[in-house]
């Protein structure tokens, strides 16, 4: 019996009836296409942006330079007398303000150079008190004619070498008080500590270098451009014009305004290039130090106001890669931040030169956050979560 009824189960499969255990793989092609279009309801992870804030674009000529970043004020301090250092109380990056003690070496043989000149003068002014008695009793006498004329000279005599001697003597002491006042070594202005020359109780020698202190706060940019390529906008200083130029430091996103300051007519010592120098002061973010390299690129428009750069009032500066291409046409993703969801916003984009920004127009407005890259992978109305949501606040 049992048998038989294997041998019937196989019958039917051989001529293509379903089995039992076959319909439980029948597919329903309405279910799986609701499924999809409801996929994130169904459990679908949630994917993660990252955001941009979108904003002005600035308008810059695409002509950039090689720079370097130093200090707008920088000393090579020294001592001008020499000696053992017995205080330093500094380290490398320390800031210092203008007056702080920054070394002292020791005082005792200069303060007994003072003291001993002290009392030389002291003797001498004893001596030239007397050469002046001497002096107005012999011209009393010369008057009532009871000395001859050459005891007289002799007695003026006297009295002017010393005069003389003590003037020289005190000019002595004043340079011995300045000694033993250059024992110590001050801040000259507020600034940061780049280098030391000498350790705690080693010999300083006068005039040799001992710290470099540079103002961080200011800063300059020299940069060197080929003769060739010589934009007339670096002639500004020249023509009493004020040239704006903006700074980029590489693998930074930021960049930071600053104004031509001084330009050499006359080429560098190799005669293939001029030397122009930009000034900025320190930014509040993205600290600059002396010896980074940067690119300045010069601003189209040199009539842009101090503070800030000459901005496009139409194009907006966003991501190249928050530009997504489809058929012909490009979008960007935009973020609603109350449903956590993104739309399509319609934009035309094209590239600024030799950047990874894109300066789009559409309906965009400054504000409007973004999605950043990536864009190929997403839908519409789809829900995300955000990456940094620092970007959130209005004032990121």
């Amino acid at each position: 019996m049992k048998k038989s009824i294997l041998s019937a189960f196989l019958a039917l499969s051989l001529i293509g009836i379903p089995s039992f255990h076959g319909a439980l793989a029948i597919d329903f092609p309405l279910a799986r296409k609701a499924d999809k279009a409801d996929g994130q309801k169904a459990g679908q992870p949630v994917r993660v942006v990252k955001l941009h804030r979108v904003g002005h674009a600035v308008r810059q000529s695409g002509m950039a330079f090689p720079g370097r970043v130093d200090a707008a004020q920088k000393a090579k301090l020294f001592f001008r007398v020499s000696g053992p250092v017995v205080e330093r109380d500094l380290v490398l990056g320390k800031p210092v303000n203008e007056g702080d003690v920054l070394m002292r070496i020791d005082p005792r043989d200069y303060q007994r150079a003072v003291d001993n000149l002290a009392l030389q003068i002291q003797a001498l002014e004893a001596q030239n008190a007397l050469a002046s008695v001497q002096y107005s009793r012999k011209k009393n006498l010369l008057a009532s004619k009871s000395i001859s004329r050459t005891e007289f000279d002799a007695a003026e005599a006297e009295k002017k070498a010393s005069d003389a001697q003590l003037m020289a003597l005190r000019i002595n002491y004043k340079k011995a008080q300045d000694s033993l006042s250059d024992t110590v070594l001050r801040a000259p202005f507020t600034g940061n500590v780049t280098a030391l020359g000498v350790e705690l109780h080693e010999l300083a020698q006068a005039g040799a270098t001992v710290v470099v202190l540079e103002d961080l706060r200011s800063l300059k940019i020299r940069i060197h451009i080929p003769s060739g390529r010589l934009p007339d906008a670096l002639t500004a200083p020249m023509q009493g014009r004020e040239q704006q130029f903006r700074v980029r430091v590489p693998g930074r996103k930021e960049t930071y305004l600053a104004v031509l300051s001084e330009f050499s007519p006359s080429t560098s010592a190799g005669g293939e290039s001029y030397e122009a120098v930009l000034s900025m002061d320190q930014p509040s973010s993205g600290f600059l130090l002396p010896g980074m390299s940067v690119e300045a690129a010069i601003y189209a428009d040199d009539s842009a106001p101090a503070g800030r750069g000459q901005e496009d009032a139409g194009a907006l500066a966003v991501p190249w890669g928050a530009v997504v291409s489809d058929n012909g046409a490009s979008f960007v993703w935009l973020y609603d931040a109350a449903g956590k969801t993104i739309r399509k916003c319609p934009v035309e984009a094209e590239r600024a030169g030799g950047s990874d920004s894109a300066l789009v127009t559409g309906k965009l407005s400054p504000g409007d956050l973004i999605v950043a890259a990536g864009g190929d992978w997403l839908t519409e109305g789809m829900q995300v979560d955000v990456l940094n949501p620092e970007v959130l606040r209005e004032d990121h």
